[in-house]
């Protein structure tokens, strides 16, 4: 199985770093969540699958691990609160992550 990753990268303004220094004080955590967008037209509670990827409060980029090519993928960067509710900060726009092609004899090209 090959490694499928993606960076991403933010900048977080102060009024936003205030905003979410208050949601972890409320018991928040600071998450990546990876929306599965693809073959469809994203309305924000649609995408096929979704994943959280925890982050630090100060972080202002993460590596993603996908384990999987060939998805379109939106990301937004928000606080995951105790009841699960996702308070956003910033959507990313829609990416195409690129197919894994085998050679003949099997291997990864």
């Amino acid at each position: 199985m090959q490694p499928h990753w993606v960076h991403a990268y933010w900048e977080v303004s102060l009024e936003d770093q205030q905003r979410i220094q208050d949601w972890i004080a409320g018991g928040g955590r600071c998450i990546i969540r990876v929306h599965d967008v693809t073959h469809i037209i994203f309305r924000g509670n649609n995408a096929n699958s979704q994943f959280d990827v925890e982050i630090g409060p100060h972080d202002r980029s993460w590596y993603i691990d996908l384990w999987s090519a060939g998805k379109s993928l939106i990301a937004d960067l928000g606080v995951r609160m105790p009841d699960g509710s996702v308070r956003v900060l910033a959507r990313s726009n829609c990416i195409q992550t690129g197919q894994t092609w085998e050679e003949p004899d099997g291997g990864p090209r």
